[in-house]
């Protein structure tokens, strides 16, 4: 079960068999408590997408959607940000579970550009002292991978787009099922280079791609976890944004290793990284326990 903000589920007709509000929450069955700092332009497409992957836990899961003090957003109302999502400064004197960074359209933006820079900065240095484990995708974990580690991103001559392999290059817990790769969705326009990451001590490269880079690397040290894909993405989301793009008069390739037939963009799409996506994030969850977390327990 997903537990929410009182109000959310109704407002956005979730599914109630998986989501309640918190106030129809037993508050004596045990439930992870996890953060959603959700950077994207369309909120409730992205809370969507992560309720996705977080339902069929074995555990209730408190998802709390957390945001940047004093920003303005174009594709969500404001009155929806106010009731739905809590100022960061209210939640820091918390200690969690865990917590997702989601991506944002900035890859052509340098970070120092980002309006709230600084204040993303501030709560990535905050979570490793306060959060098991950080869960940081696409743009976020670029941007994570730079401010913790001073790692750049590279811009590509054309947009990587589509699903692709990447090897397992490491096993871990966070894939406990994954056979020797697993498939990935890209929609990206910067990349992060193998030797790079490769060259920092810190960091464990669990997936990779010999042409397009890292995948999956984790931060034992600061409890991190950067995965430069989306995998949260449902079915249809390569194809809305490709149909957009086209809409818009964008250059843009069809998404590559997705419709049923190359040819056809009309044809079936391949839900291909579905039960690779679903192990990863609940394995991901298994690893937020906070009860046997050193960070958490030397805090209480």
């Amino acid at each position: 079960m997903i537990v929410l903000p009182d109000g959310m589920c109704e407002y956005n007709a979730f599914d109630s068999n998986h989501v309640v509000g918190v106030s129809g929450f037993d508050s004596s069955e045990p439930a992870l408590t996890v953060l959603l700092l959700n950077l994207m332009p369309e909120k409730q497409v992205t809370e969507q997408c992560i309720i996705d992957m977080l339902q069929g836990y074995g555990k209730h899961v408190r998802l709390i959607p957390m945001k940047i003090s004093g920003q303005t957003y174009k594709t969500t109302s404001n009155e929806y940000m106010q009731r739905f999502y809590t100022d960061f400064e209210n939640l820091s004197d918390g200690f969690y579970d865990g917590l997702i960074v989601t991506g944002a359209p900035l890859e052509q933006i340098s970070y120092e550009d980002v309006r709230y820079w600084k204040q993303l900065c501030g709560i990535m240095d905050w979570a490793t002292e306060h959060v098991c484990s950080t869960l940081y995708i696409c743009w976020a974990a670029q941007a994570a991978l730079y401010h913790h580690y001073g790692i750049t991103k590279h811009a590509l001559s054309d947009k990587r787009f589509g699903i692709y392999d990447f090897d397992i290059q490491l096993r871990s817990c966070l894939l406990p099922n994954a056979g020797v790769s697993m498939k990935m969705p890209l929609s990206c326009h910067t990349a992060v280079r193998l030797s790079d990451v490769g060259a920092c001590k810190d960091l464990r490269i669990l997936t990779a791609n010999e042409q397009f880079g890292v995948g999956i690397v984790f931060s034992e040290e600061k409890s991190c976890v950067y995965v430069i894909g989306h995998l949260e993405y449902p079915a249809k989301r390569l194809d809305f944004e490709y149909r957009r793009d086209l809409s818009k008069g964008l250059r843009i390739l069809p998404p590559e290793n997705y419709y049923a037939s190359a040819e056809d963009m009309n044809s079936e799409v391949l839900f291909s990284w579905n039960h690779d996506a679903l192990c990863f994030y609940h394995a991901w969850l298994d690893s937020c326990l906070r009860t046997s977390h050193p960070k958490y327990l030397a805090a209480t």
